[in-house]
């Protein structure tokens, strides 16, 4: 028969079918989607969406995307460390029991004098009192003496700062989705991490972004408005900050009709952009970072390492037990580095470097890690042929970018 495309979700077509379906049909492509669409179709539909009580601090993000995107891991094993994730926070944070996970507030009309000390001992509550004592003493003596509705109040602000956060960067992707230049044109996880982290105006990537968006053409700059401005339409109860963006936003769209801005008004088309992006870099100036939100520790998961043991792929899982931790195969008393061998000595630095790994650094790293301050020949011979062995494990690879430098393997396929 004739030959046919399909999507399959995760996994090669084959696994779908049965051998005699497979045996009668000729199938010319099978196109899977990209496992980090995937992920972030998955993470947009749960734990970033805002009425969900449960975040991933800028971290703990960051560990995700760089062991997603350089590992074995499949979405389900993402969603299942995401899983043992909530429930390590829920036994690690006693607090979180007072959260109505319905509509994602603060339940205070059980709240014990007991739990109404550990709010107050929270590290973000203790930096706020300390800011409060200055400019608001009054309500800084209300927290201390363990007011419900004041501590329910700083929870409903702390959930009001992440929805305008989250809506603030679906905007934002709006706006730069797919242009050309733009190193965030196919990464929105990465864009969303860049939020997390806090000063977002100041950030190199997003600048860049901005930048890129305030040359479009005047049709490509207009229907990005409109699709921005559609993000924000369907929001309830607006933050007085996204009303504030909405209107940057539909005053800019307004303007561009009532002046009749076109290609052939150059001047004025290019002013207007320069003034919107102006305005958008100062409205991104008022976005405080995730960690300095008051009762954030409720809300987000700030256990990096821990979040990091549970992304260990079961498909690699017990090389890389083998490699972090060789004296429980090797039976030597795990204090003693004299022993490690040299494949799991280089593992250890691997995680050190990024998706590039320069061979002079990685040379020198590791004579320095053995006590050593030169290269002896019998070195260079330990040094090469414990990357080897790394490269025949489908660690690294040589690259044709850097002819001095081994590039991380993605490992997805295995």
């Amino acid at each position: 028969s004739s030959g046919i495309n399909a999507e399959w979700p995760l996994r090669p077509g084959s696994e779908y079918m049965s051998n005699g379906l497979m045996s009668s049909l000729r199938v010319t492509n099978i196109s899977l989607p990209p496992p980090t669409a995937l992920l972030e179709k998955i993470l947009s539909q749960t734990i970033l969406m805002p009425h969900i009580p449960f975040k991933l601090s800028y971290e703990s993000f960051e560990v995700l995307l760089s062991r997603f995107s350089l590992s074995t891991y499949s979405v389900q094993e993402i969603i299942k460390a995401i899983k043992i994730t909530i429930l390590h926070h829920a036994i690690h944070q006693p607090l979180v029991k007072l959260i109505n996970f319905e509509d994602c507030s603060l339940d205070i009309s059980k709240i014990t004098d007991d739990e109404k000390d550990l709010v107050i001992q929270l590290p973000s509550m203790q930096k706020h009192i300390e800011r409060l004592i200055v400019s608001d003493k009054a309500t800084a003596l209300k927290l201390l003496e363990g007011d419900g509705d004041s501590i329910a109040n700083l929870f409903m602000e702390c959930k009001s700062n992440y929805e305008t956060l989250y809506h603030t960067y679906c905007v934002i992707h709006k706006l730069v989705k797919g242009i050309p230049g733009n190193s965030l044109v196919s990464k929105p996880l990465e864009l969303f991490s860049l939020f997390l982290r806090g000063e977002t105006s100041s950030v190199p990537e997003i600048r860049t972004a901005l930048k890129c968006f305030g040359m479009l053409s005047c049709d490509e700059f207009w229907s990005r408005l409109q699709d921005a401005y559609y993000v924000l339409e369907p929001v309830e109860s607006k933050s007085p900050k996204l009303q504030l963006l909405a209107k940057v936003i539909k005053m800019q769209i307004d303007k561009l009709i009532s002046e009749e801005v076109t290609e052939t008004t150059k001047d004025v088309l290019k002013n207007a952009q320069s003034t919107f992006v102006s305005r958008i870099d100062n409205f991104l100036s008022t976005l405080s970072c995730p960690g300095a939100w008051p009762l954030n520790e409720l809300l987000w998961f700030t256990d990096h390492t821990a979040f990091q043991t549970l992304l260990v792929g079961k498909v690699r899982a017990a090389i890389h037990r083998g490699l972090s931790k060789p004296h429980v195969y090797l039976q030597y008393p795990a204090e003693d580095d004299s022993l490690i061998p040299n494949v799991c000595h280089l593992y250890r630095l691997y995680h050190e470097h990024g998706k590039l790994i320069s061979l002079h650094d990685w040379i020198k790293s590791y004579v320095t890690s053995l006590g050593k301050k030169k290269v002896t020949q019998l070195d260079h011979a330990r040094f090469f042929q414990a990357a080897s062995e790394l490269h025949f494990l489908g660690y690294i690879k040589p690259t044709r970018r850097k002819t001095d430098h081994f590039a991380k393997m993605s490992l997805l396929g295995y």
